[in-house]
């Protein structure tokens, strides 16, 4: 692979590390809130993010 491409790579990986932590942080701050549609977000989160799951 070229350096760019590894470069590249490596950005996107960077990034999706960061999305999964804010995901991860708005789980635990809405840890609280109530509401069916705040528990199905969180429910569809905790499954994207949980281990194997890419």
């Amino acid at each position: 692979m070229n350096s760019a491409t590894e470069q590249a790579r490596e950005m996107l990986a960077a990034d999706f590390k960061a999305i999964v932590a804010d995901a991860e942080e708005l789980l635990q701050v809405t840890a609280n809130q109530a509401g069916e549609k705040a528990g199905a977000v969180r429910d569809r989160i905790q499954h994207a993010t949980a281990p194997g799951q890419g």
